[in-house]
């Protein structure tokens, strides 16, 4: 069975079934595991948990069967509450996913506390604050184990949107052999159309966001990097191999992740990121999103806002107090979340002086 359906059932077993009519459509036993892309348990931003149903077929009722299983012992009682049933219509959401779940293979039982799973506090990856987190411990894998914290989205995203995740982690865990050991995949219809371990993800940030995943981790420092898929997606899984020789304490922290619209693209810059100028020169900064209909915000290095909703932040002539650092990104009209800030470093010049020529009145030209 899979682990987040062990710990909260014990010895009972739970079977639901989706049905049209009298026909089962769909069903599963919590013996089995509740742990497929149709039915799986999954848990809320507030620690609150369900059991989310997809079936691929036309239904018009579910039933729930509580049981206790023969460990149980006789004469033993357990009661499953039922709060209530409802379903998400298809239709796009800001970025936060509305549930996660989490699973692994290959736990090392000795090392295992009562009720640890490999994966604490689930929904405090998906809370909307970036100074909470889950965590995964690879230190409780065997050789060969895995563990996997998954995100699921009310709808799917649009082709040119991304996945911004924000991760930290403890001293030990972070070397080069995380960068291998962790991935990112993404689904849709429980269909893999992403999957990139962090070391490949870090080199393409060196370019494109100017990160170096590694060396912020290694300084203990909160990071956030985004992935594009290239597809539309619903689910995203950070999933986690062994990493020998390493503390059960130690673990990799998801402080958020959020679905975003695609990062912008800020024109005229070098492969660096970088626009010179000579100063007194009109510079105009500008980007524009990779898909109609999304705003683009400029800040500074300091994080304000300068600019909203504007694909282009005039400066009109550039002197060296306007030189430094600014940053663009994108958001979905009407939400909060916005895609990583893109960097653009401004270098101006010192204008030339004029140059100096002496003319001799004796001599002829």
């Amino acid at each position: 069975a899979d682990v987040l359906g062990a710990v909260l059932l014990g010895n009972q077993e739970i079977e639901i079934q989706a049905k049209n009519g009298s026909t089962v459509i769909l069903a599963r036993t919590s013996t089995v595991g509740f742990d497929t892309d149709r039915i799986r348990f999954v848990a809320d931003k507030d620690g609150n948990y369900y059991l989310a149903i997809q079936p691929d077929a036309p239904y018009d009722r579910l039933q729930i069967i509580n049981r206790a299983t023969g460990l149980a012992g006789l004469g033993a009682e357990y009661i499953l509450d039922v709060y209530n049933a409802f379903y998400f219509e298809n239709t796009p959401s800001c970025g936060l996913p509305t549930f996660t779940s989490f699973d692994g293979t290959g736990l090392n039982i000795s090392l295992l506390g009562i009720n640890d799973t490999g994966v604490k506090g689930p929904g405090q990856a998906i809370d909307g604050n970036t100074s909470t987190y889950s965590s995964i411990s690879p230190g409780l894998l065997n050789v060969g184990g895995t563990l996997s914290q998954y995100f699921h989205f009310d709808s799917p995203s649009s082709p040119t949107d991304e996945i911004k995740i924000t991760l930290s982690g403890t001293p030990e865990v972070l070397n080069l052999d995380l960068l291998n050991a962790i991935r990112i995949i993404a689904y849709m219809d429980g269909e893999p159309v992403y999957n990139q371990p962090l070391e490949v993800i870090s080199a393409n940030l060196l370019g494109i966001a100017q990160l170096d995943i590694l060396e912020l981790l290694t300084n203990e420092e909160i990071i956030t990097f985004s992935v594009n898929p290239g597809k539309s997606f619903d689910r995203l899984e950070i999933h986690a191999g062994a990493l020998l020789g390493i503390g059960t304490s130690e673990a990799i922290r998801i402080h958020e992740v959020i679905r975003s619209p695609g990062s912008p693209i800020i024109d005229d810059v070098d492969d660096g990121h970088i626009i010179t100028v000579c100063e007194e020169s009109v510079v105009t900064l500008t980007a524009y999103a990779p898909a109609t209909g999304h705003e683009i915000n400029w800040y500074n290095n300091e994080g304000t806002l300068l600019l909203a909703n504007s694909a282009s932040y005039p400066l009109g002539s550039v002197t060296d107090a306007h030189a430094g650092l600014y940053y663009a990104a994108t958001r979905y009209p009407g939400c909060d979340e916005e895609s990583i800030h893109i960097p653009v470093t401004l270098i101006v010049l010192p204008k030339p002086p004029a140059p100096h020529v002496a003319l001799n009145p004796n001599s002829q030209y």
